[in-house]
């Protein structure tokens, strides 16, 4: 996901810095550290695209990808996965308290990570890879701890919808310095219009841009507080709008 993708047309564009900055810097970090580290778990995690990273098992490995992205859930699953990944961890209280937790009259269910957790419980990833991704951020003057990631999903897996909401914080920087396409399975298709959405200037992609799978279906919906970037995944307008009108 943390490839670099060509940012979209209009004046939405210049809200977002590319892959050259800081924050793209963070975004290809993990990418490139988080590439090497395979679900060896044969289990979801909150990254595995196209499955409940909490709720549904899978029965094969899917392709590595560098942070949860728009096919990510929330589960909490046996798997191979350190202890400190069950049940499924609240790292990032601060996040996750910017999110809903109800949307359309259902329950949802939420789970963060940060620092160290990101790279071990999101894509099962080794104390070598945590260390790697470490001293990728120690030489941008960033820390482990500085980078957090928030997920929320349906609670019941059987009754509610797959749509999701991811939430990315770097400490100290705007939402607004992630690139659009940060989480997005299909950037070069994304095909970003601008949109007024309860009084925030919103990014909305075609579905395309989302792997539609029974666990994941719609199209994203990009916004940026002050402080987090979010990416709402849902085909159900009316769900966008309530969700979107909930963040802060």
């Amino acid at each position: 996901m943390a490839r670099p993708h060509p940012l979209p047309n209009g004046k939405m564009a210049k809200a977002f810095c590319g892959p050259t900055t800081m924050m793209g810097f963070v975004v290809l970090a993990i990418g490139l550290v988080l590439a090497a580290c395979g679900n060896t778990s044969g289990g979801p995690s909150p990254a595995t695209k196209g499955e409940a990273s909490v709720a549904v098992a899978s029965g094969s490995t899917p392709p590595p990808t560098p942070e949860p992205n728009a096919s990510s859930e929330p589960s909490g699953v046996e798997s191979n996965l350190p202890a400190a990944c069950f049940p499924p961890p609240h790292e990032a209280p601060d996040l996750e308290a910017a999110l809903p937790t109800m949307l359309a009259g259902r329950p949802v269910a939420i789970e963060s990570y940060h620092g160290a957790l990101m790279v071990t419980c999101v894509r099962g990833g080794t104390t070598a890879d945590v260390a790697e991704f470490a001293d990728a951020l120690v030489a941008e003057g960033l820390s482990l701890d500085d980078v957090s990631v928030a997920v929320l999903g349906r609670a019941d897996v059987q009754n509610d919808p797959p749509y999701f909401i991811l939430a990315y914080q770097l400490t100290g920087h705007p939402g607004n310095e992630w690139p659009p396409t940060t989480g997005i399975d299909n950037p070069d298709v994304a095909g970003f219009r601008e949109a007024n959405i309860e009084g925030k200037q919103v990014l909305v992609g075609e579905t395309a841009g989302v792997d539609q799978t029974e666990h994941a279906h719609g199209r994203p919906y990009v916004w940026n507080s002050p402080t987090v970037h979010y990416l709402v995944v849902t085909d159900d307008e009316s769900w966008a709008i309530e969700a979107l009108r909930a963040l802060h």
